[in-house]
């Protein structure tokens, strides 16, 4: 298994708005900051109340992931996610620790 592995599971399980897949690529102490250090979310709990209204809200909410770079126990992925007509650019890194994602950083003016 590479780190990007889990990466791309979860972008899978994001696009086939399937929260509880979405959530097995993190393990139980992840955490998701934006990159100016904010905790967007810090537990599994409120990423699954998070993902659950945002893809229940969104029913066609993709992300397309243009570039990916990994290093080490890190992937960075340029992101594309698009909802409503709308469209996202983000970067978001992501450290993998045992086959999982522990934290995602993301880095985007629209957060």
């Amino acid at each position: 298994m590479t780190s990007h592995d889990p990466v791309q599971l979860q972008v899978d399980a994001y696009n086939a708005h399937d929260v509880e897949a979405f959530l097995g690529c993190y393990g139980d102490d992840a955490v998701i900051r934006h990159g100016d250090g904010r905790v967007l979310m810090g537990d599994k709990d409120t990423m699954r109340a998070a993902y659950t209204q945002l893809f229940a809200e969104n029913p066609d909410l993709r992300a397309e992931i243009p570039n990916r770079l990994e290093v080490g126990p890190w992937v960075v992925d340029e992101e594309v996610v698009t909802a409503g007509g709308r469209e996202m650019h983000a970067l978001v890194a992501y450290e993998v620790r045992d086959g999982l994602i522990h934290t995602a950083v993301m880095l985007s003016p629209d957060l």
